[in-house]
């Protein structure tokens, strides 16, 4: 079963995050732009590659991240995803 479109790790550009390539070698594959994204993660190495990538970012508190991922901006954070609610489109 195909689950994922594309999937980018350190491997694909050389570095890894909270460098901002892979986060733009996926957009760039999905052919999506940075304004348009909500990059969801756990660590501060994620909320660091969306902020360097001009993302907007969403953190799971529940995951393996410590509160320094605080120090960046989010526009939501959430432990359980029952959290989350989604408008019918």
């Amino acid at each position: 079963m195909h689950l994922f479109e594309v999937v980018t790790g350190r491997d694909s550009c050389g570095v890894a995050k909270p460098a901002p390539e892979p986060l733009f070698h996926t957009l760039s594959y999905l052919k999506v732009s940075a304004q348009d994204t909500v990059f969801f993660g756990d660590t501060h190495a994620d909320a660091g590659c969306a902020e360097a990538a001009g993302v907007r970012f969403v953190w799971f508190k529940a995951g393996f991240g410590t509160e320094r991922v605080r120090e960046f901006a989010q526009v939501l954070s959430f432990t359980q995803y029952s959290e989350l609610a989604f408008a019918p489109a």
